[in-house]
């Protein structure tokens, strides 16, 4: 049975993959293979009912976390975590004077 609604989801979760390989694709230095496994994914039988859809929505948000982690191994770490860490909780280790009197 032809959904149309499915349809045009299933045409916009693969334009939205291929635009997700791109960019990560392009972090990680390996676009080609990024778009080659976004084509791969739209050229599968598109989903004709809606829990099917859902399914190859998992299917590509699995993909695109696959190459987030490629992409995010490939950045530099921070030069010193300790110093990262203490910068990021200044106000908080700075806890206000008390004093027991009142003026």
């Amino acid at each position: 049975m032809f959904d149309p609604w499915v349809d045009r989801e299933w045409k916009d979760l693969c334009r939205r993959l291929e635009v997700c390989a791109e960019h990560l694709g392009a972090k990680a230095n390996c676009v080609d293979s990024c778009l080659q496994a976004a084509h791969d994914f739209a050229a599968q039988d598109p989903p004709s009912r809606y829990p099917e859809l859902l399914d190859a929505v998992r299917a590509a948000a699995d993909l695109a976390k696959s190459w987030q982690r490629v992409a995010e191994k490939g950045e530099e770490p921070a030069a010193d975590v300790v110093e990262e860490a203490l910068e990021e909780t200044f106000p908080a280790s700075d806890a206000p004077s008390w004093s027991p009197t009142e003026i």
